[in-house]
């Protein structure tokens, strides 16, 4: 599973509660808590964890990143 602070980036592409974990920047005892709650409850770190991959492979795995490239660098090149 996933956690993260509530940076740019992560909340864009991280839903808290559903495919990860997202804790306001610099709030130690929040991450810690969180960290905690992961290890001592299996089933919700291993429903994150399955879905946190779910979300990866559909927004960035290797052949669509590539696709997604190919095609900006074929449209940049004309």
């Amino acid at each position: 599973p996933i956690i993260a602070t509530r940076s740019a980036g992560a909340v864009e592409y991280i839903n808290d509660g559903c495919d990860g974990v997202l804790v306001a920047i610099d709030d130690v005892p929040a991450l810690a808590a969180e960290i905690d709650q992961l290890i001592t409850n299996n089933a919700t770190a291993k429903k994150l964890g399955t879905a946190a991959y779910e979300s990866w492979n559909r927004l960035f795995n290797p052949k669509k990143v590539t696709q997604e490239w190919l095609t900006f660098l074929r449209g940049v090149a004309r």
